[in-house]
């Protein structure tokens, strides 16, 4: 069989937590980042108590490199880092402001 795509994927998505004494629901910075194996990373991302949700997925083309687009995202998307220790993926931008700047950044490299 020859795929077209791999399993390699440039993601974006955030974290759900319903507080226990309020009942209120907050959602983290999104997150953007690359990954082979989305089971996993949504459980890894998944403890804790939250819930992981995947917002945005790009499978990356059979023929090319996602760690190069992923270090093309973080460069491109470095000014609205939230420069925290150990946390260079997460931004300081709207789900859907992330959404929308990763799709346009991928588009753009024609990927």
């Amino acid at each position: 069989e020859n795929y077209v795509y791999k399993n390699e994927c440039i993601y974006m998505g955030h974290c759900e937590i319903v507080d226990d004494e309020t009942g209120f629901k907050a959602k983290s910075r999104p997150k953007v980042g690359k990954s082979r194996y989305l089971t996993a990373l949504n459980r890894g991302r998944s403890q804790g108590g939250c819930d992981w949700i995947f917002d945005y997925i790009y499978f990356v083309p059979k023929e090319k490199n996602y760690s190069e687009l992923e270090s093309v995202i973080h460069k491109e998307l470095k000014k609205y880092n939230l420069n925290k220790d150990n946390h260079r993926e997460l931004y300081d931008l709207s789900i859907e402001e992330t959404i929308d700047k990763v799709k346009h950044i991928i588009e753009n490299l024609a990927f």
